[in-house]
């Protein structure tokens, strides 16, 4: 029997008088790795902060927001199960900082260290390990300035799974990235996937459905319209209507592509 780490009951996201997402269930299970597809503005990354806590759901009755069964998140105690890939960490990240120390602080739960933390011997030793792993050894004592939108997008990662997180949590991982630089990080995330990490992530293009993704939650001005496997939701027909434009879906080597269909 699956186990879930996150239930939705209803729940209603408003920013300012606008209402963002709307009356959302969802019940996602340990070891189902999901991708949230939809347009952009769908509410993708608002779900995202949503259960970062960074949103909080109107309050109203038969409604709810579980994470790992508890209502009362603890934030601190959420950090040691789900950990999150995000843009707005890049933007916090001073350019000045060392890879290594970048990983370093992702055991502290903090964006970096300072000059006066003597990290523990432990912290540098598994930060090694996961530089190791992530063939990111020969950059980490580079300044995060000095790396590329790929780099750092692998050492976002890298920071994120310092504390063998059961869930780790994507709000568009490719974004804003070259080709080479896509397929490395989607080749990392199906690396990931076969671990003992749950993956939680958002695209809005299918490029990026990674071939161990075992279900796909299509979401629309805010409102989940339909989930199941990927071969049940990724076919031309949903993906035009989800996209509003006529598309044509096909697979090649366990993956996702698409074009117009004119």
């Amino acid at each position: 029997m699956k186990s879930n780490w996150l239930q939705f009951k209803n729940v209603e996201i408003r920013i300012g008088e606008e209402s963002i997402i709307k009356d959302l269930s969802l019940e996602l299970a340990l070891n189902e790795h999901c991708a949230v597809i939809g347009p952009n503005g769908s509410g993708k990354s608002t779900l995202i902060n949503t259960i970062g806590r960074l949103f909080y759901p109107v309050v109203k009755n038969g409604s709810y927001l579980k994470i790992f069964d508890n209502e009362l998140i603890n934030i601190w105690d959420m950090r040691k199960n789900v950990a999150f890939v995000k843009s707005d960490i890049d933007l916090r990240i001073s350019r000045s900082q060392k890879v290594k120390d970048i990983l370093i602080s992702g055991f502290y739960g903090t964006i970096g260290i300072n000059k006066n933390t003597i990290p523990l011997d432990i912290y540098e030793s598994k930060a090694s390990k996961i530089l190791d792993e992530l063939n990111l050894a020969q950059i980490s004592h580079k300044k995060y300035s000095e790396l590329s939108d790929g780099q750092k997008r692998k050492v976002l990662i890298a920071r994120a799974i310092t504390n063998d997180p059961k869930v780790l949590v994507l709000d568009e991982p490719t974004a804003m990235l070259d080709l080479k630089s896509s397929y490395d990080i989607i080749k990392l995330l199906s690396n990931l996937a076969n671990t003992n990490t749950t993956l939680l992530y958002t695209t809005n293009t299918l490029d990026n459905i990674i071939p161990e993704t075992q279900r796909v939650i299509f979401i629309k001005q805010g409102v989940i319209i339909s989930s199941g496997t990927p071969d049940k939701m990724l076919n031309s027909e949903s993906l035009s209507k989800l996209f509003d434009t006529k598309i044509k879906v096909y697979r090649h080597d366990n993956y996702w592509r698409s074009t117009p269909n004119y």
